[in-house]
């Protein structure tokens, strides 16, 4: 359990009472999503598993993908080894989460420059 702020509770409880909003929101979630997909997908990636806020790879190079977008100044989430990969998430995977549109323009772009990997 997390502490929340009371101004947090009163935001969340306005937006979960907005139902244009939760609406919106789901539909811009999945577009970027699907944005995103389409985008590994085209670089030899088939995400493992996905939820609306990210996409979870695994791939035998996880880490040295890892490190070449922490070079860029682009975080994706890594799950090196079983030690670090909570509710059994597998061995060399990385999980990357949706962005704004210059965020999913740099890792587009980046993504280019990637070298080839097994995948």
């Amino acid at each position: 359990p997390w502490a929340v702020s009371g101004p947090a509770l009163g935001l969340a409880a306005r937006a979960y009472a907005d139902r244009d909003w939760i609406t919106a929101t789901r539909a811009r979630l999945g577009t970027a999503h699907g944005r995103l997909t389409e985008l590994l997908a085209g670089h030899g990636f088939a995400p493992i598993g996905q939820v609306p806020l990210f996409t979870l790879l695994r791939t035998p190079e996880a880490v040295e993908i890892h490190e070449f977008f922490a070079r860029r100044g682009i975080l994706l989430r890594l799950f090196a080894d079983d030690a670090q990969s909570p509710h059994s998430l597998p061995r060399h995977a990385l999980r990357i989460g949706l962005s704004d549109e210059d965020g999913f323009a740099r890792f587009a772009a980046a993504l280019k420059e990637l070298p080839p990997l097994s995948r």
